[in-house]
């Protein structure tokens, strides 16, 4: 998960990484900075919910 405009780990750096991580998945919240717990905050409660959801069924 990352902020567009996240100037502490800035998009290029998340790209890369996601690149680099088999099987990795990368959700880019389009109005935050480093914070899209706080500045999406329902966005991100979703996201964050089907990752856990994804993680649960996929070791059950």
């Amino acid at each position: 998960m990352c902020g567009k405009y996240d100037v502490q780990c800035p998009l290029p750096y998340s790209l890369e990484l996601k690149e680099l991580i088999p099987n990795s998945k990368l959700i880019i919240f389009n109005k935050s900075n480093h914070y899209p717990f706080l500045e999406e905050s329902k966005l991100f409660s979703k996201e964050f919910d089907l990752f856990l959801e994804e993680q649960f069924t996929r070791f059950n």
